[in-house]
């Protein structure tokens, strides 16, 4: 009876881990992954954007990495405190998408925001 409740414990600890690395490793996590199979996805990337090049996009890089990485952004913007954001998708129809946003300080990436925004 123990080897049979260790064995379901490990198993379950394993099933955890695969878990937790799919959410790691998909941009939007697991519950991006859902909310795409269950809305309507409405995105539109900028025109060199690709999810490798996100993938490669680290805090500290320059504009000038990123751009050579996922291209120009679509929109971008100076904040009330001097940071300048920049955007990688939009919804055309102002509906649910996935949202690939960054923040830069000093000409440097400061922080990186994926996620599926459901409206």
């Amino acid at each position: 009876m123990k080897r049979k409740v260790k064995l379901i414990a490990v198993g379950l600890a394993a099933v955890a881990a695969i878990i937790v690395c799919v959410h790691l490793w998909l941009i939007d996590g697991i519950d991006g992954l859902i909310w795409g199979v269950l809305s309507q996805e409405d995105t539109a990337y900028a025109a060199g954007y690709t999810d490798h090049g996100w993938r490669a996009v680290r805090t500290g890089m320059t504009e000038d990495g990123v751009r050579d990485r996922i291209g120009e952004p679509l929109q971008v913007w100076t904040n009330q405190d001097g940071t300048v954001g920049m955007r990688w998708s939009r919804s055309p129809g102002d509906t649910d998408y996935r949202c690939r946003v960054l923040e830069f300080s000093n000409g440097r990436v400061a922080a990186k925001h994926a996620e599926y925004y459901v409206d």
